[in-house]
């Protein structure tokens, strides 16, 4: 049907018939062309309705977590990282990963849906209680989990996105998981800042420390204490060594004595609370501790270090002179205000601050670390009720061993 054979057909057709046929077109090409048109407009609007209804994301543009909040109530946060406003419809599945069984095949979850801005985050709340018993939430399942399933469009042509359910227990794991972290973190950066403070030929001590009672640690401290006498003697001014620290006692006349032995105790010891030494080898000083609840043995207690205290001659305790403490050597005119007893004989500092920057991460990580040690919130709530009375009263509470004989015979 070429142009060509068309023309030869039309004017053969004329010498044989007479007739005239006019050379305009088919009306069939202009109805094509209306019809190809109409259809090309409908693609047109199809395809923008589809961009505005259905708008696709990539797996990474989409971040959801969950948490149980108990009673079968479940707060999940979506964060849309994607430059597309995302529409979650009012329809949620509530499945178990392993089995692939659905709970909600009769049960509809209560969800209103979710419209979520480009780049901004919702928190929702879903009730599940009539999807599920919520004590299956509490608990979690051996070997298997629960997951929430959105969507956008529908299960079958949108997307789908899922987020697992933490049961109760898992829950409360995870956070003091991340609670023990913290904890360690902070520990961490302690130890850092002490071996930042630390001189430089000693930090190797508390940059490369192993944790307690192993063969490593014993040859690590033996090479420090090797290091730092060798540093101490080198040193080109008077460095003050510790006396014995059982001259003292510490004892509060306000407490009566079973108030103090359930509450808080002292011990002469040469390592703090991670086994690290305090000073020289064979310099010891005093350790404040509290007491908090065993978990394991109801009658029992466990001891968390506090406060430590040093104690020197007070014709060595001068400014001028230096105390050597965790490494490094620290001036006694930077003490004095440390001091906490004075007599002509003997002077006594609180250190504490030189051992640990901040003690209240040394201590949570003391009990984080000690699987009998109670770790409720009114435990630790406690325990820095203890440590301030301690530090407040700790002027108060050291006497010199013949002062608190003549007090107690008295």
């Amino acid at each position: 049907m070429k142009r060509t054979n068309r023309e030869n057909i039309r004017r053969i057709f004329m010498e044989k018939t007479g007739a005239v046929l006019p050379r305009s077109r088919p009306a069939l090409r202009w109805g094509r062309r209306a019809l190809l048109a109409a259809a090309a407009v409908c693609l047109l609007t199809v395809t923008a309705l589809a961009a505005r209804e259905f708008t696709s994301l990539e797996g990474d543009e989409l971040a959801l977590s969950a948490e149980y909040l108990g009673g079968g109530a479940v707060q999940v946060t979506v964060e849309n990282r994607s430059d597309k406003t995302l529409r979650l419809e009012p329809r949620v599945k509530l499945s178990q990963w392993v089995t692939g069984e659905e709970l909600t095949a009769e049960n509809k979850i209560a969800f209103a849906g979710a419209v979520i801005p480009a780049g901004e985050t919702r928190t929702l709340t879903l009730d599940l209680s009539a999807a599920c018993d919520a004590a299956q939430l509490e608990n979690p399942l051996e070997g298997d989990w629960y997951y929430l399933t959105f969507t956008n469009r529908g299960f079958l042509l949108g997307q789908d996105w899922t987020c697992a359910i933490p049961s109760r227990l898992e829950a409360e794991a995870a956070a003091l998981e991340d609670e023990l972290r913290a904890q360690e973190e902070a520990l961490r950066a302690s130890s850092l800042h002490a071996a930042q403070e630390a001189e430089e030929s000693l930090r190797f001590y508390f940059e490369e420390f192993p944790g307690w009672a192993t063969p490593e640690e014993a040859r690590l401290r033996q090479r420090y204490a090797q290091a730092a006498r060798e540093y101490v003697d080198g040193f080109d001014g008077d460095v003050a060594r510790p006396v014995s620290p059982g001259m003292f006692v510490f004892h509060d006349t306000e407490q009566s004595a079973a108030e103090q032995a359930e509450a808080w105790g002292a011990a002469v010891t040469a390592l703090d609370g991670d086994h690290r030494l305090l000073a020289m080898e064979g310099d010891e000083g005093w350790c404040l501790y509290a007491f908090v609840p065993d978990s394991v043995y109801p009658d029992a207690l466990v001891q968390v270090p506090l406060l430590y205290v040093f104690i020197y001659e007070a014709d060595a305790a001068r400014p001028g002179s230096y105390a050597f403490l965790h490494g490094r050597l620290v001036d006694f005119a930077l003490l004095e205000e440390k001091r906490i007893y004075a007599d002509e004989t003997y002077a006594a500092y609180d250190v504490s601050e030189y051992i640990y920057e901040d003690i209240r991460a040394a201590a949570e990580s003391s009990m984080a670390r000690n699987p009998h040690a109670s770790q409720s919130p009114e435990v630790t709530q406690r325990l820095w009720e203890e440590y301030a009375y301690l530090k407040e009263a700790l002027p108060r509470l050291i006497m010199y061993y013949d002062d608190y004989r003549a007090l107690s015979e008295g």
